[in-house]
């Protein structure tokens, strides 16, 4: 596991270099602050100054993170943010960490994005904002409510069903459905069954050979 943007912090600020953070919150409002203690300007948009710090990273040996948390100084008790954190529903916003090398002169010398995603809890105590940030990537770790079938999930000749003709019995299937003319309203996932025996082949070619 190597961790990162702490050595990389460091060697930057061994070379001369200053690193800050621009922390941008996607509200219908959109909020930008950066650690630095004047404004920063990055894609034509202002990063307005606050006490911030968004702690070591740590990437696994496949350099995947799946969660940050960003520490925000609320001793003065930012009215913005108090609104769209403690007063709002921050859940699922998108959030984008940045970091921006400056030279002795505070001109930019590069600006590199190191996370986003989705606002995924925050905590706020003490004067302190704490905001965790899901990767956008994260969902594929979550299990499914429940299982893909082939059937109908509909029920028959209810407001979502939608049929209304004079056949009264339905057994869920897609056949049954084109004889009731009712394949819009079907809720299944009529190709299952011919994938289930299916020899599914993933990447190139199964019978390429390099020459």
């Amino acid at each position: 596991m190597r961790n990162w943007p702490a050595n990389f912090i460091a060697q930057l600020q061994s070379e001369g270099y200053r690193p800050y953070y621009l922390v941008f919150f996607n509200f219908d409002t959109p909020l930008r602050y950066t650690n630095c203690d004047i404004p920063l300007e990055y894609d034509g948009n202002l990063y307005n100054p606050r006490p911030l710090d968004v702690p070591e990273i740590s990437y696994t040996i496949g350099s995947s993170v799946d969660s940050v948390s960003i520490e925000i100084d609320m001793a003065d008790r930012n009215a913005s943010l108090l609104d769209e954190f403690v007063g709002g529903t921050p859940g699922d916003v998108a959030a984008f960490v940045y970091m921006q090398v400056l030279n002795d002169d505070m001109q930019e010398i590069a600006t590199i994005s190191i996370f986003q995603g989705k606002i995924d809890a925050y905590s706020y105590s003490g004067g302190m904002l704490e905001v965790t940030v899901a990767s956008f990537h994260s969902l594929w770790n979550k299990m499914s409510m429940e299982k893909s079938t082939a059937s109908c999930r509909r029920n028959f000749k209810q407001p979502d069903c939608g049929y209304a003709g004079i056949e009264d019995w339905c057994d869920r299937s897609y056949s049954r459905c084109i004889d009731l003319d009712n394949t819009d309203r079907f809720n299944g996932f009529r190709f299952l069954p011919d994938l289930e025996d299916a020899d599914i082949w993933w990447g190139q070619d199964a019978e390429y050979e390099e020459e």
